[in-house]
């Protein structure tokens, strides 16, 4: 359903029906306080999305808190989670996203300005939406393997899926390839150190500290206390 023609984006953000399209520029779709929810920019609209369910957001939790542990850690570099916009492709036109997470290495980060992002974070981290598997899938997929991120991940949540794919950038090719999970184990190409297994993803009893703490070690978490 569209937007009623009677309200008004700018000053009436919570009347908006999801999902909706909004014509609107890109400074437009930066200053715009939307007041929660994805919203994308896409060729001079912005797509507001459906509400995510309590499993999406448990599962983006849960891996925001290893990524937390791990860049404290090792001060391997900054995340951001959304609503914060990044535009991959580093260039005015571009398609402006809000993933679910972001991580930019210490190196990048003149990338990251306080509203948005300009250039392609080194990973990215979508959990599946319900209302269009696609568009993570497929969509963003390729405008972030053409924009440069080097390892995109997806979980996929949906009630009978249950199903995590990580891929990295083949350094002959420069395309996305699936990294393979050994006895259901991802080690990252990107972050040394960091790997996950893939059950923690699903089991809503695994305590991140706990998890963070197997991965990399007891003793570099208690280092973070002194």
């Amino acid at each position: 359903m569209t937007t009623p023609a009677v309200i008004d984006w700018r000053t009436q953000p919570h009347l908006i029906e999801r999902p909706a399209v909004i014509p609107m520029s890109w400074d437009e779709y930066i200053a715009w306080n939307h007041e929660g929810g994805l919203v994308d920019w896409i060729d001079g609209e912005a797509h507001l999305y459906v509400s995510t369910s309590s499993e999406h957001q448990r599962i983006i939790q849960f891996i925001v808190h290893l990524i937390e542990v791990y860049v404290r850690v090792t001060n391997a570099g900054q995340y951001r989670t959304a609503p914060y916009a990044m535009r991959a492709a580093g260039r005015p036109g571009g398609r402006g996203r809000e993933p679910d997470i972001i991580l930019v290495l210490t190196e990048h980060l003149g990338r990251m300005g306080p509203k948005f992002m300009e250039g392609p974070a080194d990973l990215v981290v979508e959990v599946i939406s319900e209302d269009d598997p696609k568009r993570d899938l497929r969509e963003k997929f390729a405008e972030y393997e053409a924009a440069g991120v080097r390892e995109y991940w997806t979980i996929d949540s949906r009630p009978g899926s249950r199903v995590a794919a990580f891929h990295v950038r083949d350094g002959l090719t420069g395309h996305f390839v699936a990294a393979p999970t050994p006895d259901g184990v991802f080690t990252s190409a990107l972050l040394p150190g960091f790997w996950v297994r893939l059950a923690w993803l699903w089991d809503e009893s695994a305590v991140p500290l706990r998890c963070a703490s197997e991965m990399l070690g007891r003793e570099r978490l208690l280092a973070l206390l002194d």
